[in-house]
């Protein structure tokens, strides 16, 4: 979709050009608004991804979420069969750079998951609407996660404002989220 195309291509601009200490800054008020949301409170297993330089930085949510006492599951990216799976770390020592250059599970390290185990999953994106679409990398690597879960798990995008648009173009494959969280 060409549409799909040009809003990630101008939202991924607009990601490089933030600083990183405002987006730290930025990234605080997300995780405290995230930490502050009841269907997280309750959960005893989240599974977040693990933040690359222009995204909302999760690995201090990582942190809390495991010194509060939850399971964190993190996904790991399958090229080849263009899937994520799932694994329990214990702490970001058990993350190592993995394919496209993002923090991933180790699996020496870290116990493979089922994503029947999570309670809330932490969602990236480049853009996200109203209507709580969302606009990935281009992949289909999280439409075909979130497609799998139950009903019952919470599926919780965080963003920075300006990632939020009036509408993200959407295909049938693509499965909206139930919260997003930004600035």
């Amino acid at each position: 979709m060409r549409a799909k195309k040009i809003l990630r291509n101008k939202m991924t601009r607009r990601l490089a050009a933030l600083g990183g200490r405002l987006r730290e800054q930025k990234s605080r008020a997300i995780a405290e608004k995230l930490f502050g949301l009841e269907v997280f409170g309750s959960a005893r297993t989240v599974c977040f991804y693990a933040a690359t330089p222009r995204e909302v930085d999760t690995h201090p949510m990582i942190d809390a979420a495991l010194e509060a006492g939850k399971a964190v599951l993190v996904p790991l990216c399958d090229p080849k069969k263009g899937t994520l799976a799932l694994y329990r770390i214990q702490s970001r020592k058990d993350l190592k750079k993995g394919a496209f250059g993002i923090w991933e599970p180790d699996p020496g390290k870290a116990a493979p998951a089922g994503a029947a185990e999570a309670d809330c999953v932490i969602v990236p994106g480049v853009a996200f609407d109203k209507a709580k679409n969302r606009l990935g990398r281009g992949k289909g690597y999280y439409d075909r996660f979130l497609s799998g879960l139950g009903p019952k798990v919470a599926k919780i995008g965080l963003a920075f404002s300006f990632q939020k648009v009036k509408n993200v173009p959407r295909a049938d494959h693509d499965v909206p989220l139930d919260e997003i969280i930004t600035d």
